[in-house]
């Protein structure tokens, strides 16, 4: 595959990923969904723009492999963060339905 049709079809991956996430952000909050995207973007692009300054800092220091275990760093980290977020949210479903009528309590927690 040429240098072009990559950079093509990185670019229709990127696009796939914004469409996905802001789907499911106006399914979340439709009432909201300028404002939520609004900020999503503005943390996508400071996010790219850090992996940006961090990946050129590490390549010259350390080389491509290094840049690599950055990605996979960064990657690894929010997987963890998912991972907590997740079993936040279950712990909270869990009580919420041990105490009806306290639903606004495990959010506030």
């Amino acid at each position: 595959m040429g240098s072009r049709a990559r950079r093509v079809l990185l670019d229709l991956a990127v696009q796939a990923v914004h469409v996905t996430s802001q789907s499911m952000i106006y399914a979340y909050r439709p009432d909201a969904g300028s404002r939520v995207i609004g900020g999503y973007m503005i943390f996508y692009s400071a996010g790219s723009a850090a992996g940006a300054l961090a990946s050129t800092a590490v390549y010259s220091v350390a080389g491509w492999g290094a840049v690599c275990l950055l990605g996979a760093a960064f990657s690894l980290l929010a997987l963890a963060v998912w991972a907590l977020s997740a079993r936040r949210s279950r712990l909270a479903t869990r009580r919420c339905s041990r105490n009806p009528g306290s639903e606004g309590m495990a959010i506030r927690q």
